[in-house]
């Protein structure tokens, strides 16, 4: 797990939606935005990307989902 700041600052999704606007981020992006903060192992954007391939890389499926099936997300 390497952390958010230690990315080339271009490819942090704060300083994109900032710099760049909303229509340059992904779907990852803009739900490490969402998340915020990862989990053990796992920093936003790694986890985003677990959300999302439990989810058929759809965030509208992300969105439909439970709290439940959050959670099942490893």
């Amino acid at each position: 797990m390497s952390n958010i700041k230690s990315l080339p600052i271009v490819e942090q999704p704060r300083v994109k939606f900032i710099t760049k606007g909303k229509d340059h981020l992904t779907d990852v992006d803009l739900l490490a935005l969402l998340i915020s903060s990862g989990r053990q192992n796992l920093n936003a954007l790694e986890l985003s990307r677990e959300v999302l391939t439990y989810f058929n890389h759809s965030l509208l499926n992300v969105a439909r989902s439970s709290y439940s099936e959050l959670m099942r997300v490893k």
